[in-house]
């Protein structure tokens, strides 16, 4: 478990330097040439929700103990693991599918991160976020057991029938947060129990937020780091705050 703040990011970064060999899996977001409510698939958080108010937060994230989506999350560390493939923004993409699928009462599915490679033309590379979101609602996730080997990126090594598969594991539509406020937008979408798809530009990862503690004082925000088991985090300050976010709509899954 890793505590980060303002004070001491600099030594999570050289960690995450280090396990990824410099070549890092996030791709931040060009506002400029991508605007927000332009990325396919997605719809603005603010306009189906009622923004949260700062004083309500503490007291509502000490109710919400036990009731965030971690408690309800049913991946495990070792299938959600990117091992050293910069490919954050699809482990944690299928993360938050899974947390989707779970708050939703659908049964769990070891989702096969790796069935987003195309997105990359299958390289070991890193992505944009918006760009995952979008392949995977056109293409969806399929299971793990159609690649038993572990960060395999040749598809036709693969069981037959896995690009069917998929198309029952994916997502139609986002919701895009930081239309207002990133921070309010983020807090409520955890305080109403959601998990939330999220850019770190700072450390250049996606990670998947899942829970909203105030530690201290402090606003503290927990996300299951895909690094590998037992790199969970635990954000504050500037360091929590997201350079893009999305939340999924669980009634729009396709079961085609």
């Amino acid at each position: 478990m890793y505590f980060v703040d303002d004070e001491n990011f600099q030594q999570v970064l050289d960690i995450h330097a280090g396990i990824t060999e410099g070549q890092f899996g996030l791709v931040p977001r060009d506002y400029d040439a991508q605007p927000l409510c332009s990325i396919p698939h997605t719809t603005p958080f603010c306009e189906s929700f009622k923004l949260i108010d700062k004083k309500e937060w503490e007291d509502r994230a000490k109710a919400m103990q036990g009731r965030f989506i971690r408690n309800a999350y049913t991946g495990t560390p070792e299938e959600d693991s990117q091992g050293r493939m910069p490919y954050c923004w699809a482990f944690s993409l299928s993360q938050a599918v899974k947390g989707a699928r779970d708050r939703a009462n659908l049964p769990h599915v070891d989702l096969l991160a790796e069935s987003l490679g195309g997105s990359v033309n299958w390289r070991n590379a890193g992505n944009y976020c918006s760009a995952a979101i979008q392949y995977a609602a056109e293409h969806g996730f399929c299971d793990r057991s159609f690649s038993p080997q572990r960060y395999n990126l040749n598809p036709r090594q693969w069981k037959e029938g896995w690009e069917q598969e998929a198309l029952n594991h994916r997502v139609d539509e986002f919701w895009e947060l930081g239309h207002i406020d990133m921070v309010k937008e983020v807090s409520t979408a955890l305080l109403l129990g959601f998990g939330v798809y999220v850019g770190l530009n700072w450390l250049r990862h996606a990670m998947w937020f899942d829970e909203l503690q105030f530690i201290n004082g402090k606003l503290t925000i927990h996300t299951p780091n895909t690094w590998d088991v037992g790199q969970d985090m635990m954000l504050q300050g500037q360091k929590a705050r997201p350079d893009e976010a999305y939340a999924i709509r669980t009634a729009t899954w396709s079961n085609a």
